[in-house]
């Protein structure tokens, strides 16, 4: 696998992940939904995608930085 098919597959999956992210958030700011607040559990869930997030973030920002060289 080349530097750029790396990339391309952690792009993939930071829009997959992006697209799971805005409809849990959605999902906790609608009352019908979610009635009683934010739970631990979707918390929990929120707080995953996020470190997920920004882990795939690193990781496309090191191959392209590694690319440079």
């Amino acid at each position: 696998m080349t530097i750029d098919e790396l990339i391309e597959n952690f792009q993939a999956q930071h829009a997959e992940k992006m697209e799971e992210f805005t409809k849990v958030e959605s999902e906790l700011q609608d009352p019908v939904l979610n009635p009683y607040g934010v739970t631990k559990i979707d918390f929990g869930k929120r707080e995953d995608l996020r470190v997920d997030i920004i882990k795939l973030e690193g990781a496309i920002e090191a191959l392209q930085l590694f690319k440079t060289l």
